[in-house]
């Protein structure tokens, strides 16, 4: 099973061999690269990358939340980045994972920018990871209200899993 380190690993092998000039002939051989390429770039935080993309191909045209995604692996300066470049990939996501992550400055942008917002769980993940400041954010701004049954399992299975 390849992995996203193996995926990035053979992505940046072929860039380095074939350079980004190839990429149209990859995309129109390959069209599901397209998705995987551009993932890679925002997971990695590959600018360069990413500015040959858009220049070529126009970010805002390639299908998957890349928001979600520059989020997962908290990376603020790419969430900014794919928002000022029109980017429309977010959802409840984006919010969820930079809550987990305690990333305080990034659920705030996200509030100012985006209008997805966040779900219970992104509140219970903050609460659960000890980040009361994300937490409290979200409440005080209504963006998240804890449901009782989900957080009470959330709760049991980290006390399970701890023992």
């Amino acid at each position: 099973m390849l992995t996203v380190a193996g995926v990035h690993k053979v992505l940046s092998t072929w860039l380095t061999t074939f350079g980004f000039d190839q990429l149209r002939l990859l995309f129109d051989r390959l069209g599901y690269m397209r998705f995987l390429v551009a993932s890679d770039a925002v997971y990695f935080g590959n600018y360069p990358l990413l500015d040959a993309l858009h220049t070529s191909f126009t970010l805002s045209s390639f299908r998957g939340n890349f928001l979600d995604l520059a989020a997962l692996a908290n990376d603020l300066e790419m969430v900014r980045y794919l928002h000022e470049l029109g980017h429309n990939g977010c959802t409840t996501a984006a919010m969820d994972a930079a809550a987990k992550c305690g990333n305080v400055n990034m659920v705030e942008y996200l509030d100012t920018h985006r209008s997805e917002g966040c779900t219970a769980h992104g509140l219970a993940l903050a609460t659960i990871h000890g980040h009361t400041a994300v937490a409290r954010y979200l409440q005080d701004k209504g963006l998240a209200k804890y449901e009782k049954n989900w957080l009470m399992a959330a709760l049991q299975r980290m006390r399970t899993r701890q023992n």
